[in-house]
């Protein structure tokens, strides 16, 4: 679908629905909504365009109700692996919590390995800021996105439109009213982003953290924005 040279929207829509329909994904149903080929450009402020594609899904639930919506671009690397970025992902309130999300991005990751996918890529925000973590995907370690995901908003960009917290600015936010256990806590992590890349903390050890507030990870990196990675 990547290289072939007769880019035609219908057959990619096509070769989608039957990929999407072999997939398991527990008791989700993923039906496709929309694709087609498209420049793909990838996260961060320094945006590059890739040749690709994008489509979009249903999730629907085991009683065939829908109850979210998916977005995925996919393009090939400079080396040319393929790479699928995980562009959106949403499920309504009610189905939060259950197990649906985790049902489709593993039945996902299983299609992307068998069709020599290499990595998947995401810019997490709001509740995936969290839940990405613990998924285990990994900072990006293109040096632009990892500053990004890490270092503190300068003050003049925070009333921008597009602001997003990255996890320095998280850290900043819980701060104050953490306690002095929490706050050496916070401190150490801090220091670890400007050390050696190898000794940075992952998104799941920052997810992690328990000091006296036993949920003090969770509570920094839900709402963080951040850009990770996971190869397969």
């Amino acid at each position: 679908m990547l290289r072939t040279k007769d880019r035609d929207d219908a057959q990619l829509r096509l070769h989608l629905t039957r990929m999407l329909a072999d997939g398991d994904y527990g008791k989700c149903q993923l039906k496709l909504l929309e694709a087609s080929y498209a420049p793909v450009y990838r996260g961060g402020r320094r945006a590059r365009q890739r040749a690709g594609f994008k489509f979009s899904a249903a999730v629907h639930d085991e009683n065939g109700s829908r109850i979210g919506r998916i977005e995925r671009k996919i393009y090939t690397d400079s080396h040319g692996r393929i790479v699928v970025n995980n562009s959106y992902m949403a499920l309504v309130e009610t189905a939060t919590g259950k197990g649906y999300g985790k049902s489709v991005t593993s039945g996902l990751e299983n299609i992307y390995r068998r069709n020599n996918v290499h990595r998947m890529e995401l810019r997490a925000t709001k509740r995936g800021g969290y839940a990405w973590a613990q998924a285990d995907y990994r900072l990006n370690p293109r040096a632009s996105l990892r500053e990004e995901s890490l270092s503190p908003t300068p003050a003049h960009l925070m009333d921008a439109v597009d602001y997003s917290p990255s996890i320095g600015d998280r850290i900043n936010a819980i701060y104050d009213s953490a306690s002095s256990y929490d706050k050496a806590l916070l401190d150490s992590m801090r220091d670890r982003f400007n050390g050696p890349a190898n000794d940075c903390p992952s998104p799941q050890e920052l997810a992690n953290l328990s000091g006296t507030n036993p949920r003090l990870g969770e509570t920094m990196m839900t709402g963080a924005t951040w850009h990770g990675v996971k190869i397969l």
